[in-house]
């Protein structure tokens, strides 16, 4: 994969260079060639690590070689906002290097201090098998936790039944928005629950193949992936992406024989997933072909270029902070960690000043109503701590490292799943933004991770009630 990089790195930086382009895009080839030279010298090797790292690396590819080529090939024919000058696309250029050599050196340096510690190298070459290999016993999810929630999903039900009304399935006529629950915590803990479950589910036949190996164990699991997935809350692709990745990495390390065919029937499962999701979201239709006839490359590098911080995107982030920097303040931050915070969201909208979100579209449209576009994570970074910023690529990439050698190491699939999850999600939203991060961390990683340590705790009594038994 890494030579795979290289060599995509390369042909982008020789299909970018174009001293005529558009104002603001004459330099653009900078990305990936930057991008080649820091990647072949700094980037960690590829299967060392878990999915975190590699979606990470996707991320990259995307970022610095993909966009700006189809920036190239649609001859500079996309959505422009008109108030970017060709300074602040420079500037933003900068932003964008730099804070590329600060993530890759990032990894190289917390591939080399955290992971050499933990003697992640020495282990086996072939990562799948790691848990085989070493002889480890799965352990499955608490069926006591499963109960406690089905009853908390039951209790949902009866006090806030409309908490299922934004939860579609792929297969529906049409697709509803995000429900009218009465509470916001009823529709996260439908969303638990169906996690949850669908781990518990897996790890059943998981733990089946692990004792006895049957392929109908492996084709079970596909399906009830394949049927999760297809149930969602919303619109959000993100959310399913995320999920669905983190459900196929888990895959890979329960069925290691099985590892081609698990991403090749569960990654087509998705594509179809998103594709339609998207041509619902955006086209306002069920029919493939009318949706598909709607898109085009400059349809796909707006998407792009907003979802993973492109280099117009970066832009807009450093007007927003020319414009409002001296609004900055400890109330801003406070906002921008809490403001989707299920139980405390109320009280943060009230307090004084606007967030990064509200300046980011204030910029944008003339207004703080909007709330659509998503601030880059690098500027908001700076507004937020100025020269501290600087920390943030480490913190994220330690994280997610650290949630890879979990993934890698443990035994329990609870554990593998919540891993791989939080890896996914830290490295997918890494360029923008903070707040949809500190929104996964209070409203996703840590209510499952209460469930995760709540299903240990119950399976280590479980076994220490079977050894006394058994000892007797």
């Amino acid at each position: 994969m890494k030579k795979i990089t290289t060599i995509i790195a390369l042909i982008s930086f020789i299909i970018t260079i174009d001293f005529d382009a558009r104002g603001g895009y004459q330099y653009q080839f900078l990305l990936p060639g930057v991008f080649l030279f820091t990647y072949i010298l700094l980037a960690p090797p590829f299967k060392s690590l878990g999915i975190g790292y590699q979606v990470l690396n996707i991320i990259w590819i995307i970022r610095y070689c993909l966009t700006p080529v189809l920036i190239r090939i649609s001859d500079y024919q996309f959505k422009y906002y008109n108030n970017i000058t060709s300074n602040d696309m420079n500037i933003a250029l900068i932003v964008m290097i730099l804070e590329m050599i600060i993530f890759i050196f990032s990894c190289n340096l917390i591939y080399r201090r955290l992971l050499r510690k933990s003697r992640i190298s020495k282990l086996p070459r072939n990562m799948n098998n790691i848990i085989l290999e070493n002889n480890k016993t799965f352990k499955s999810v608490s069926a006591t936790v499963i109960g406690i929630m089905f009853l908390l999903l039951i209790l949902v039900l009866v006090l806030d039944p409309n908490a299922i009304t934004g939860f579609n399935f792929i297969l529906s006529d049409n697709f509803q928005g995000i429900g009218n629950a009465s509470l916001g915590i009823s529709v996260l803990i439908v969303s638990w629950t169906k996690i949850t479950i669908t781990v518990f589910l897996i790890a059943m036949f998981g733990v089946k193949d692990n004792t006895l190996h049957n392929p109908l164990n492996f084709w079970c699991s596909i399906i009830i992936v394949l049927i999760s997935i297809s149930i969602f809350n919303g619109t959000s692709r993100n959310e399913v992406l995320i999920e669905s990745l983190a459900y196929v990495y888990m895959l890979t390390q329960l069925f290691p024989k099985y590892r081609k065919r698990t991403i090749i029937i569960c990654i087509g499962g998705l594509f179809s997933i998103l594709l339609s999701m998207t041509i619902v979201r955006f086209f306002n239709t069920t029919n493939i072909n009318e949706g598909l006839s709607n898109f085009n490359i400059s349809n796909v590098i707006v998407l792009l270029n907003s979802y993973f911080a492109g280099q117009q995107n970066i832009a807009i982030g450093v007007i927003n902070l020319r414009l409002f920097f001296g609004e900055y303040h400890i109330l801003t931050i406070v906002k921008d960690l809490f403001t989707n915070t299920i139980l405390l969201s109320n009280y943060v909208s009230k307090l004084d000043g606007l967030s990064t979100v509200e300046m980011f579209n204030f910029t944008i449209y003339g207004h703080s109503l909007w709330a659509d576009q998503i601030s880059p994570t690098i500027t908001q970074a700076i507004g937020l701590f100025n020269i501290f910023s600087i920390f943030i690529p480490f913190i994220l990439v330690y994280f997610i490292f650290k949630m890879d050698i979990i993934s890698k190491n443990t035994s329990n699939i609870f554990g593998i799943f919540l891993a791989a999850f939080i890896a996914v999600n830290i490295a997918f939203y890494s360029p923008g933004n903070i707040t949809i991060l500190s929104t996964a961390i209070t409203n996703r990683f840590i209510p499952l991770f209460i469930i995760y340590k709540m299903s240990s705790i119950y399976l280590k009594r479980k076994e220490k009630g079977g050894s006394d038994l058994h000892k007797s």
